[in-house]
């Protein structure tokens, strides 16, 4: 819509609001918006390198590009709870999720999610699943107050959510599909920053090579020596008896009993197949764990791999607890416990983030001061007010409109934020915003 103050001026084709205005200047101005309220024009490519043709998964990384972040599956049921919970699948039987108060099925609750931020707060931007009625354009509800029907909108809620909406439709590709690119992306991030980084951590050295092992007994990772090498191997390998009495062994050169049974058992599982190198542990538990990925049924592992009593090794780089708590999307933080939780909602900065909308990916500006106690004109106003920019009342007409505006928007997003409980129930200071519990 054309800016009513700008027509009304006549040749000098000036609004008093500037770039502030919130209305098109030109009928031109009116197309390129539409446009880019459609998801059809970005003007932050415009100028940009031309974007990637190919295979979907070129546009996913230009998705990861733009936002710096990535797709990754949670559990919608926890996502969707009040307060939030981020959890993805257990480590433990791979079905349910990891949130421990819950165990929902994974599988049929799953949703897509992007991440951002991993260097600081992070931010949690779910996009939900694309269906034939969705409207490619953004809502104008989540802009500004957050929108009521959620999940149930035909419209999308973020910038985000509409450009994976557009590349699924374009390209048909599946949300399985676009965490794959996404890990796939990530993993050739890595690989190149490795590659051209000098600071980048050292190589793999067989001087400096380290073997950590954990059994599922002990939860603890301990660390594997080399084997032993002698030209009899003994029938058993012991422990240590200095470990065994202080946890401490004091001989200076390679002892040759095990220091913990981690050990015991993998240098007899080495001993008994022929390996004389860690290295060598490590190339076979590499090649079972691809087997494993590579088929949903897979053969079993061959019997080399199944000795050792029937005992799993896993690798530290097969262990990594899933993200699991409660989760703010006001502050992208995330708390372990119902008590740290508590205890950051009821802090003065996460109250100003309900307030402020700061961060946010759509949020307001405005061109007038911060409301004050009296929602009414000043009645000195005519013959000049002494107190200026301190007054409690409006000074003007579009001052006060503006200050009802903002008082109505604080209000929802007040409301908003009891509904997902990101207030306390019995809270009732919100310092200079207290103005809003009154009528």
């Amino acid at each position: 819509m054309l800016c009513k103050e700008l027509l009304n001026s006549g040749v000098v084709g000036l609004c008093k609001y500037g770039e502030m205005c919130t209305f098109a200047f030109n009928q031109l101005e009116v197309e390129v918006w539409t446009e880019e309220k459609s998801g059809a024009l970005d003007r932050g490519r415009l100028f940009g390198p031309r974007a990637p043709g190919g295979p979907p998964g070129a546009r996913v990384a230009q998705l990861l590009q733009e936002h710096n972040g990535s797709f990754l599956f949670l559990c919608e049921r926890c996502y969707d709870g009040k307060p939030r919970i981020t959890s993805q699948r257990s480590r433990d039987d791979g079905v349910s999720c990891s949130n421990p108060d819950a165990r929902h099925d994974f599988n049929t609750n799953r949703c897509l999610v992007y991440v951002t931020g991993p260097g600081g707060s992070v931010g949690y931007r779910k996009v939900r699943a694309l269906a034939p009625e969705h409207c490619m354009e953004l809502c104008r509800h989540a802009a500004r107050y957050g929108c009521q029907l959620e999940d149930d909108c035909l419209f999308a809620h973020s910038p985000l959510e509409l450009k994976t909406w557009a590349l699924q439709r374009t390209s048909g590709i599946t949300p399985e599909e676009i965490v794959a690119s996404s890990v796939k992306y990530h993993g050739e991030r890595e690989l190149d920053t490795k590659r051209t980084n000098p600071l980048s951590p050292r190589g793999w050295t067989k001087e400096g090579r380290v073997l950590l092992v954990m059994s599922p007994e002990r939860h603890k990772w301990v660390q594997v020596r080399q084997l032993p090498s002698a030209k009899n191997y003994p029938f058993q390998y012991d422990i240590c008896g200095q470990i065994q009495r202080s946890g401490k062994c004091n001989y200076t050169g390679n002892c040759t009993f095990a220091h913990s049974e981690e050990e015991k058992e993998l240098w007899t599982y080495m001993k008994n197949n022929g390996l004389r190198d860690v290295q060598q542990i490590y190339e076979v538990w590499l090649s079972v764990a691809r087997l494993g990925k590579q088929t949903a049924d897979a053969p079993p592992p061959p019997p080399a791999a199944a000795a050792a009593d029937n005992k799993n090794i896993v690798m530290p780089t097969d262990y990594a607890e899933p993200t699991s708590g409660f989760y703010c999307r006001l502050c992208g933080r995330q708390s372990n416990s119902e008590r740290q939780w508590q205890h950051h909602i009821a802090t003065e900065k996460h109250k100003d983030r309900v307030f402020s909308a700061e961060g946010e990916e759509l949020s307001l500006s405005w061109s007038h001061r911060f409301p004050g106690l009296h929602f009414a004109l000043c009645p000195r106003l005519d013959s000049g007010c002494a107190e200026g920019v301190c007054c409690d009342s409006a000074h003007s007409p579009e001052e006060l409109q503006e200050w009802l505006q903002r008082r109505d928007f604080l209000r929802r997003r007040l409301a908003q934020a009891r509904e997902e409980l990101l207030i306390l129930p019995d809270d009732a200071d919100f310092g200079k915003f207290n103005f809003l519990l009154q009528d």
